[in-house]
């Protein structure tokens, strides 16, 4: 099926689709593969990382798993919430109302869906092969967090502490 061929509710399916995959539907998965692990900190059920959603030093957005399989975001700093999909259209500078196709692209390229990111760009290539999409670059990183000096007696506090 062609781009041309793919309708507005054939993309929700898509979109329903990509979610379960096994990129999309891991939190730690995804944010590898969105190249956000710096400052990120494991949690049971998930991760939490800087926001993408808004600069940061410590983070405050935690990826988890929902009851329905698929991840979930939450900034408990600026209240913005989202699912894998709106995680991977900030991460690409992408709107994901206006620019919702080059979302699921990018989603099914992060998830190895290769037919899938030929039916939505409507390129061709030969079967399992990438296909060279045009997207908005990535955000830049954040600015680097000056690391925290201690004085020295504070090494033996921490030794002691166990």
């Amino acid at each position: 099926m062609s781009a041309a061929r793919v309708l507005r509710r054939d993309l929700s399916a898509v979109a329903r689709e990509l979610r379960h995959t096994a990129v999309l539907a891991d939190p730690r998965r995804l944010v590898a593969a969105l190249g956000r692990e710096k400052g990120a900190q494991r949690q049971s059920s998930g991760v939490t990382i800087l926001c993408p959603w808004h600069g940061e030093r410590s983070p405050s957005c935690s990826v988890t798993r929902g009851p329905d399989g698929t991840v979930r975001a939450k900034c408990f700093s600026c209240d913005a919430t989202g699912d894998a999909l709106a995680l991977v259209a900030v991460a690409h500078g992408l709107d994901l109302r206006h620019d919702f196709r080059l979302v699921l692209v990018e989603a099914a390229r992060l998830s190895g869906e290769w037919s899938l990111v030929r039916e939505l760009d409507d390129g061709e290539a030969p079967s399992g092969a990438p296909v060279p999409v045009q997207l908005v670059p990535p955000l830049p990183p954040p600015e680097p967090v000056e690391e925290r000096v201690y004085p020295p007696d504070a090494a033996d506090v921490w030794a002691r502490c166990g």
